[in-house]
């Protein structure tokens, strides 16, 4: 079974923001970074139950070349990436954060795009 993968907007943030400076010490280490992540969101696809419950409910995959944490829930038949963390950033202040905010997520496919869809429910 493959799973529906959405990225809430922290997520989207956090990865702009890692992108860029990625990209900023090295050009094209920015894309290098984008691909890890693209990998990782794939594993997640395939088998998202497979990763630990990390901290209130969030599970928790890490990226294998670049010190970044994806957590993320499973709600329904849908895996919902909440943030998108570096490695040695407090991840429990930033994730009790995600109950305030209101949905907006993007569907990552295995085309390997973020494709805007309608908010989660």
């Amino acid at each position: 079974m493959s799973w529906r993968v959405s990225i809430r907007a922290g997520g989207e943030r956090d990865l702009e923001e890692a992108r860029s400076w990625y990209e900023r010490q090295r050009s094209g280490l920015g894309n290098e970074f984008l691909a890890a992540v693209a990998e990782a969101l794939i594993r997640l696809e395939g088998d998202p139950l497979r990763h630990p419950v990390y901290y209130r409910g969030f599970r928790r995959l890490l990226t294998r070349r670049f010190p970044y944490k994806l957590f993320d829930r499973v709600e329904d038949e849908a895996v919902v990436v909440f943030r998108i963390l570096y490695g040695s950033r407090e991840q429990g202040r930033q994730l009790r954060r995600e109950w305030s905010i209101p949905p907006r997520a993007k569907v990552f496919g295995r085309s390997g795009h973020l494709d805007p869809i309608e908010p989660l429910r």
